[in-house]
């Protein structure tokens, strides 16, 4: 099991869409069997379940080797947002 989160959203901009979908993908590359996001307020889950969708359109049931997933996500220009001070 492995706890993670928005982690790198917030002090550095990241994508909140982007960053949940990298960690899916790397968690199942490691084979963790759990990955529990933690989304912060009422609603936070929302970015990370589209994240997650996107990566069941990219990679499909079979999945793909990890640099063609890298090349298709960077194909759909997430943005990066602006630090939010932390």
């Amino acid at each position: 099991m492995v706890h993670s989160g928005y982690w790198g959203c917030g002090a550095f901009g990241g994508n909140r869409e982007l960053m949940p979908t990298l960690q899916a993908a790397a968690a199942a590359l490691a084979g963790v069997r759990l990955l529990v996001l933690h989304t912060g307020a009422a609603g936070g889950d929302t970015p990370a379940r589209n994240g997650l969708r996107i990566l069941d359109e990219v990679a499909g049931s079979e999945g793909l080797p990890v640099g063609e997933l890298v090349a298709a996500l960077a194909a759909r220009r997430f943005p990066w947002g602006f630090s939010n001070g932390t």
